[in-house]
């Protein structure tokens, strides 16, 4: 029987948690590198004479939500193996760093409110 079973599988459930995010994000700024290609076909469905030309500003936050999305993965398997070790030693170890979470809750709004814009900007 392995020793605080219970408490193992819990920080494995917590980090496969975090890869999905994390893979979610990267497929988000996939989507989002790509979304100039949806806008211009959604201009010419609507009868719209101009072609939108290419943004650079996706491109900007798809790349850094997949660099986001590599960061995690990086700061989860890192924070898995630390507490895979604290588990196992019973030692006592706080939980979670508050400042990691704001500033990914911070730059993920950001991304979001500049994605607003940009739709809105090329739609109107």
């Amino acid at each position: 029987m392995i020793n605080r079973f219970l408490d193992h599988t819990a920080n494995e459930r917590t980090y496969l948690s975090w890869i999905s995010t994390a893979i979610a994000i990267m497929a988000f700024g996939f989507v989002v590198e790509r979304f100039d290609i949806f806008i211009s076909y959604l201009s010419r469905m609507l009868g719209n004479d101009t072609e939108l030309g290419h943004s650079y500003s996706a491109d900007i936050v798809g790349v850094g939500l997949l660099f986001i999305g590599i960061f995690i993965i990086i700061m989860s398997t890192v924070r898995f193996i630390l507490y895979k070790k604290a588990i196992a030693s019973e030692k006592f170890l706080p939980y979670g760093s508050v400042r990691v979470i704001v500033l990914l809750a911070v730059v993920m709004t950001f991304l979001g409110g500049f994605l607003i814009f940009y739709l809105w900007h090329h739609t109107h």
